[in-house]
């Protein structure tokens, strides 16, 4: 386990590798805040995984936000993001991004943003067990 305190940002999924890889960096990273966003069109499907990873959060007495981006309303997802950033990751701040189940989009805004605050980031990609064998980056607003 690290001795710094790093601040941990992931995107919910209905994916076994979104909750196995949070327990992973639970275990590997010691945190002070986690921002854990979730995407408004599949709240439903990530209504489960997002509630065990709160539960964990609790158990382990991490602080976690969740916050709704929405495909349908990018202005606003950016706004989501650049608040929750500018007031939840101090400057220079240490800080995990999971790009595992992350949309792209959303993946450049957060680096952007963490970018602007001087922020020393770690990058965290846990692969699925398998890859669709239709291109994967045709339709990347299509799961």
């Amino acid at each position: 386990m690290s001795d710094v305190n790093h601040v941990l940002v992931t995107v919910a999924s209905w994916e076994e590798r979104f909750s196995l890889g949070f327990e992973r960096l639970l275990n590997e990273f010691t945190t002070s805040n986690i921002l854990m966003y979730f995407v408004a069109e599949y709240a439903e499907r990530t209504e489960e995984p997002r509630n065990h990873v709160i539960r964990l959060c609790k158990e382990s007495k991490r602080q976690i936000e969740s916050l709704e981006l929405s495909f349908a309303a990018p202005a606003r997802s950016w706004q989501v993001l650049y608040e929750s950033i500018s007031s939840g990751i101090p400057a220079g701040a240490s800080v995990v991004v999971d790009l595992s189940t992350m949309p792209r989009e959303v993946i450049w805004m957060v680096l952007d943003l963490l970018q602007e605050r001087g922020a020393t980031i770690k990058y965290v990609y846990n692969p699925p067990r398998s890859y669709d064998l239709e291109w994967l980056t045709r339709d990347p607003g299509r799961p």
